[in-house]
């Protein structure tokens, strides 16, 4: 059974708050067709891109191993290293962070997932609202395909915005001990 990935959002973990240099994000929607997670590779354009990282005050103190920025989600080096191991089609964008007065370079990365799934919901069983094109809206329940999924350990599913993983790689996420993140159950996704 596929299973999604999630910033996982417990009250004692962590919850880094990470922000982009404006002037880099700039350069980066300069590009023609800049998107991630959409199959297209960018390590030949993507250059420096700087992020700055401060702890959230109502959250324990301290980076976690997958968190979100607008445009994109960041990985530690450690869940890298595991994405690799089960070949993962996906580009590691290197970042260079500022945490505290420290600049961490070679340890995050922008995540960038080349397989891309947009026909992996099942309309059918699933109940959502959709108004455009774009996402699905309003998800109250959630069934998919698991036969579009069956080969990918890790895929970005466009409909709703989201990554999935199979069930090997959703268990070596679980039991390497890697910090803020989580897999959920389909059924158990809203949005």
């Amino acid at each position: 059974m596929t299973r999604l990935l999630n910033v996982d959002l417990r009250h004692g973990v962590p919850a880094p708050e990470a922000s982009p240099e404006l002037s880099d994000l700039y350069r980066l929607f300069d590009i023609e067709g800049f998107h991630l997670n959409m199959g297209r590779r960018f390590d030949s354009l993507w250059g420096d891109v700087r992020v700055h990282v401060k702890d959230d005050r109502e959250s324990p103190l301290g980076l976690t191993d997958f968190f979100r920025t607008v445009p994109f989600h960041i990985v530690s080096k450690p869940f890298v290293d595991l994405l690799e191991r089960f070949g993962c089609s996906c580009e590691f964008l290197p970042l260079r962070v500022q945490y505290r007065r420290n600049w961490l370079l070679g340890e995050y990365f922008a995540l960038n997932v080349l397989s891309v799934v947009g026909d992996a919901v099942d309309r059918e069983l699933s109940k959502f609202a959709s108004y455009d094109e774009g996402p699905l809206e309003e998800v109250e329940h959630l069934e998919l395909r698991e036969v579009a999924l069956a080969a990918i350990p890790i895929a970005y599913l466009s409909e709703i915005c989201c990554y999935a993983v199979n069930d090997e790689l959703a268990a070596a996420i679980s039991s390497a001990g890697l910090r803020g993140v989580t897999t959920s159950r389909p059924e158990d996704f809203r949005s």
